[in-house]
């Protein structure tokens, strides 16, 4: 269908899922009270939503800013957080350790969202509450609150139910005259499905209307099923799947067909680029797999396939499965098999295992056989950096693990013992004695000091959220972490590493002479020493100390509270 046709807030033909032209006129009345589907409940087919507590602190030279590719990301994050006292009894504080409440609800949101929380009171009355510790919507106003992450569905006494985005404004009241309800919530942005007498409305969380789905007079249909993942939201009513991309407020297509199409993986490196396959309905009907490649709004090709089967991106190489697995081209045609021993930049270069027992290996170039390579173990997939590590290889030295860019030229000249893929952030662990390890970058430079093997792990690992800090464990046990190409920040006992995102930071802590010591790996500073060893979290740590919990702050490492 042509992308350029614009869908927003364009009303469907219940029958074939096709735009008609919307003309403003009064619903027709039924003659008598419409028969609603007893089932009634949205069956959401559930795509994991990564909310990562821990998170990833956006600071120079250690960290890095990737962008935002989902709409989700723009919401606010907070820097308060709340604490329980032995009444059960719940109070916010903000990351310095300054009280902004009193202890005086009774529940709370486990996290703030867009900077506001949901809040009940000694009285059971429900409101809003913002990050400030200001009250947005006052206790008793309404009789129940539901958070659904960005939007708050309210319910008064007379049953009338609305919805508040997270800054306590009004952005829909529901309408009663025509029997508006919530059918359910939809994805980590959360849109909203409405059903009314005569049709369905898809809303953002700011209220505005994406599109309405129309009801059809006899209403022999079951109820809408939905799906989401990412900037993308698939409804599934009548026949017809609307795919919907909420980073832009609009449907992009309509796919008619018996079986619901769902969004299925979406390309991480764009976001322009995503899979829909087909869903199991609520029923359980057997469908046979269906696949559609999404490019820039449009379906760029189809798959089908007669029995169980997926299709997924590594990196921008789409890979089918289906009685084997193969890499596809820009078209959807089945260039390379992808199946037993290979690894692959993408469907043109990649090496492969010979036939035959212990015959090497094949490298491919730009789909030409270039070299025949003595290496009989390959093994490993998708090489993200276009860099494969090659196994059991002779005539390259003492060491049998080299590693090969995708066009057949060495990284370096050594030969490894021990070897590694390469992280995300292009650094890899290697030994060239099986005792000692360094790590190297993409162009096989050392980049690290030695590091001996302490036996539970021989590898040198990255510090979670960071691009260039790793720690690596020494002949005495202790561990050192350090910069590369730089120098050594800390070296002793690491009790604890712990990534904050709401004291934007990097701590750990250190045991030495039975003294626990919290250090900020960012300005390299201690924060506070203690003698019992401290509890982490992303907001504060703890300690306990004569049968109490004490609380500290990440940003001034005082005391601030206890119980």
């Amino acid at each position: 269908m042509n992308n350029n046709t614009n869908f927003n807030n364009m009303q469907f033909d219940p029958m074939t899922g096709q735009p008609i032209n919307q003309q403003p006129q009064q619903p027709v009345q039924p003659q008598q009270p419409k028969k609603k589907v007893n089932t009634k409940m949205l069956i959401i087919i559930a795509v994991a939503v990564v909310i990562v507590i821990a998170g990833i602190i956006f600071v120079p030279k250690l960290f890095a800013n990737k962008g935002k590719q989902n709409v989700s990301d723009s919401l606010t994050e907070s820097t308060s957080f709340w604490i329980r006292n032995n009444e059960d009894l719940y109070a916010m504080f903000d990351i310095n350790g300054k009280q902004l409440t009193g202890f005086d609800f009774t529940s709370v949101s486990s996290e703030f969202v867009n900077g506001t929380a949901k809040v009940k009171n000694k009285n059971e009355e429900y409101g809003l509450i913002s990050s400030t510790g200001k009250m947005i919507v006052e206790f008793g106003k309404y009789d129940y609150i539901s958070e659904h992450y960005a939007v708050y569905e309210m319910t008064d006494k007379e049953y009338n139910k609305f919805l508040y985005d997270s800054s306590g404004k009004l952005v829909r009241q529901l309408d009663d005259e025509k029997d508006e309800d919530i059918e359910s919530f939809i994805g980590e942005y959360t849109y909203a499905l409405i059903e009314s007498d005569y049709d369905y409305k898809v809303i953002d969380y700011t209220g505005k209307e994406i599109t309405t789905i129309a009801i059809p007079e006899d209403d022999d249909v079951d109820s809408p099923t939905a799906n989401s993942n990412g900037n993308y939201v698939s409804v599934f009513y009548n026949n017809v799947s609307y795919i919907i991309d909420i980073s832009k407020g609009k449907v992009l297509l309509t796919i008619p067909d018996s079986r619901h199409f769902c969004i299925g993986d979406v390309n991480a490196k764009n976001s322009e680029e995503f899979i829909l396959s087909t869903c199991n309905s609520s029923y359980g009907e057997e469908q046979n797999d269906g696949f559609k490649l999404v490019r820039n709004g449009k379906v760029a090709y189809s798959k089908e396939a007669d029995d169980y089967a997926s299709m997924k991106f590594e990196g921008n190489n789409v890979v089918y499965e289906d009685d084997d697995t193969y890499l596809l081209d820009e078209n959807g045609n089945e260039k390379t098999k992808a199946s037993g021993y290979m690894i692959y930049k993408d469907y043109k270069n990649y090496i492969k295992q010979a036939d035959g027992i212990l015959n090497g290996a094949e490298l491919y170039v730009n789909g030409t056989l270039k070299e025949k390579l003595k290496c009989n173990n390959i093994q490993g997939g998708y090489a993200r950096h276009g860099v494969y590590l090659l196994d059991h290889c002779s005539g390259f030295g003492n060491g049998n693990k080299i590693y090969m860019n995708a066009d057949g030229t060495r990284i370096n000249d050594k030969a490894y013992e021990r070897a590694y893929e390469f992280d995300e952030n292009g650094y890899a662990s290697v030994s060239e004695d099986a005792k000692n390890f360094y790590l190297i970058n993409l162009k096989g430079k050392k980049v690290s000091d030695y590091y001996a093997n302490d036996r539970s792990a021989e590898k040198i690992y990255n510090i979670h959220g960071t691009t260039n800090l790793y720690h690596g464990t020494n002949e005495d046990g202790t561990t050192t972490i350090f910069e590369v190409n730089g120098k050594k920040l800390l070296t002793g006992k690491i009790i604890w590493s712990m990534t904050s995102t709401t004291a934007d930071g990097e701590f750990v802590t250190v045991e030495k002479d039975n003294k626990y010591t919290v250090h900020n790996l960012l300005n390299g500073k201690d924060i506070v020493t203690l003698d019992s060893e401290p509890y982490m979290t992303s907001d504060y740590f703890t300690t306990s100390e004569n049968s109490k919990t004490q609380y500290y702050s990440y940003t001034t490492g005082k005391l601030f509270y206890e119980k």
